[in-house]
């Protein structure tokens, strides 16, 4: 803190270090069974400073920022599953397994309300709530749209007067 850098910098900082001695597989042992409450903290903490009136402030921002990054997120998992040799359905659900993710997000999120940007929380996390409503929906209908998405047009049949 007296180096003006955040906890969670600091703490990120020292992990990255540790994982370059010879002692990290020591402390990924030491920490593993830690992990799941500290990302239960870290997760209620940032909850507890996003403020419910902020939430409609930056709903608009949010919305666009989701209607940017499903569709990037779904053209991401195309491409990667067809690098894979992936067929279209599988592709499409790659694609939608994407979309709920954004707990990256809340971690920047978490930064850039520490340098004063004070809406990135609460654009974050709703950015987040979208994607996951939207990608769990996604994921859920996946076979359905799958199905949908692969259909091969229908041939033009004409038929000759008898």
């Amino acid at each position: 803190v007296w180096s003006g850098v955040s906890e969670a910098i600091g703490a990120f900082l020292a992990g990255s270090l540790m994982a370059e001695t010879r002692h990290k597989g020591r402390i990924e042992s030491l920490f593993a069974p830690l992990q799941g409450v500290f990302a239960a903290l870290f997760f209620l903490s940032f909850g507890l400073s996003v403020k419910a009136a902020a939430l409609a402030e930056v709903w608009l921002a949010a919305t666009l920022l989701a209607l940017i990054a499903i569709p990037t997120k779904l053209l991401t998992g195309w491409v990667a599953g067809g690098a894979d040799g992936l067929g279209r359905r599988a592709r499409l659900s790659l694609g939608l397994t994407l979309v709920p993710r954004g707990e990256f997000s809340i971690l920047i999120a978490g930064v850039a309300a520490t340098a004063g940007f004070d809406r990135a929380p609460a654009l974050i996390t709703l950015f987040v709530l979208i994607l996951a409503v939207v990608g769990t929906i996604g994921i859920q209908y996946a076979p359905r749209l799958a199905r949908w998405g692969s259909r091969a047009p229908k041939p033009n049949v004409i038929s000759s007067p008898p």
